[in-house]
């Protein structure tokens, strides 16, 4: 039971979070709080000044307190954060985070929090803002998958992220749809070109938003570049990185890619096609998150992802990952989350709900149906995925232009993507100037402060 200075704390937050005050807002005097929550006015007033300091309130001399106009950006110390409010478990994980945890807050409206639930590029490009997890986690490979750690750990074992769900990614299809726009067969081993043919028979009819799921995402195009034996970055054990957006096999992916938008017809505008209508498409590329909020999931058959090259079967890992940012003081709280939300109750809730896989094994197991021809392709396929290892935003932020540029281009990939991988690779050398390592580390050591007083002028 969470004490009354934290009750009266909630309370006032909840007042931003569900829209009873917006920004600008004059906030309600302190005597006023005090007698509508049967509190003291001093209790409140204590609070109210809590939240001043946190940056979410501001006293105005002579005239009040207000809501920030920037307050959704403030970052809050035991603020649980997820990257999405429309996750289906989020209710019943903020439930059980009441009971079990009330030490943190689960929060829909702010943007970032101190704890998090973040996804695999996200995650792995922001490392540096995150806390080394490995002194509160210890791999157990007879109670956790290990696989799914790959991409998240250090080659000095700090562990930035821990996943929390995962699942490989496959292609979904309504065999009825098709069959009624002259396609019967959909080969278990369907290759690039195959599938790329199909599409074009379907645009004769259908629409883009019809057919398939086709979005300019990194996440995305990292399913063909990895299906192509590819990848972005290599990070080698003596720490440094190799570009490898340029290489062959990347080039395969990305030039895949490009085929099958012009086989959409798309346009050249940056496009994410709306999974609102993902159950009347035709396929669906689909990992098993996606999968458990179709309506219908027996009109729907399954094959892995279509092959970009006969040599490479590789799936870009779809993962949700707890993480701790590195201004959190509290190990005692974090011990507690990381045990909270890889313990049994969580993780069989996750299980029950047919969302991703747990990363417990045990709760992985109940929820794996192996009568379901779905689950069994994401058990068979899961032994194939990896994340690759996009190590900060400068070099995500170019990979993901060069591959939009180089999918809209009517000039070959190569050409596009040339200069691209040359200004990854000048960031990379740059990373192992001494001077530029002293500035970097000064930055990361100076960032939670800067995050603290990111809102300076915003009433």
């Amino acid at each position: 039971m969470p004490d009354k200075h934290t009750q009266v704390r909630n309370y006032l937050l909840d007042l931003l979070e569900n829209g009873s005050l917006e920004a600008g807002d004059k906030f309600p005097g302190a005597r006023l709080l005090a007698r509508q929550l049967g509190v003291s006015f001093l209790l409140v007033q204590h609070v109210v000044n809590g939240l001043v300091q946190d940056g979410v309130l501001v006293s105005v001399p002579r005239r009040g307190v207000y809501v920030r106009k920037l307050w959704k950006a403030r970052r809050i110390s035991n603020h649980f954060v997820p990257f999405s409010r429309t996750l289906p478990y989020i209710q019943e994980l903020s439930e059980l985070m009441r009971s079990e945890l009330p030490e943190l807050r689960c929060c829909s409206k702010f943007h970032s929090g101190v704890f998090e639930i973040r996804t695999t590029l996200s995650v792995q490009s922001n490392r540096a803002s995150y806390l080394d997890l490995a002194p509160y986690f210890e791999m157990d490979s007879e109670k956790y998958f290990s696989r799914p750690f790959e991409g998240f750990k250090e080659l000095d074992g700090r562990l930035f992220g821990i996943p929390f769900i995962w699942s490989p990614r496959i292609m979904l299809y309504r065999k009825d749809l098709l069959e009624q726009h002259g396609i019967y067969n959909v080969p278990q081993d369907l290759n690039i070109s195959g599938f790329i043919d199909m599409v074009k028979i379907l645009r004769r009819s259908l629409p883009p938003e019809k057919i398939c799921n086709y979005c300019d995402a990194m996440s995305f195009y990292m399913n063909m570049v990895f299906g192509a034996g590819g990848s972005v970055l290599e990070r080698r054990k003596n720490g440094s990185t190799e570009v490898k957006l340029d290489t062959a096999r990347t080039l395969r992916g990305i030039k895949a890619l490009r085929d099958l938008r012009i086989a959409l017809e798309i346009g050249k505008s940056a496009s994410a096609l709306s999974l609102a209508d993902k159950n009347e498409m035709a396929f669906l590329f689909a990992d098993r998150e996606c999968v458990s909020m179709l309506d219908n999931q027996e009109l729907w058959n399954a094959i892995p992802l279509p092959s970009v090259s006969i040599h490479a079967h590789k799936i870009f890992q779809s993962t949700e990952l707890i993480c701790v940012r590195r201004e959190c003081t509290d190990t005692n709280l974090v011990e507690k989350f990381v045990r909270f939300m890889l313990g049994s109750k969580v993780q069989n809730m996750i299980g029950k709900l047919k969302y991703g896989i747990p990363i417990m094994r045990e709760a992985a197991a109940s929820s794996l149906d192996m009568d379901c021809q779905l689950d069994r392709l994401f058990e068979s396929e899961a032994k194939f995925t990896a994340t690759g290892n996009i190590d900060s935003t400068e070099l995500l932020s170019f990979a993901y232009g060069a591959i939009l540029d180089a999918v809209n281009s009517e000039k070959t990939p190569e050409e596009v993507i040339s200069p691209y991988a040359n200004a990854m690779r000048l960031v990379c050398n740059m990373r192992n100037n001494p001077i530029f390592k002293r500035a970097v580390h000064q930055y990361e050591r100076d960032a939670a402060a800067f995050n603290l007083e990111a809102v300076a002028f915003d009433m």
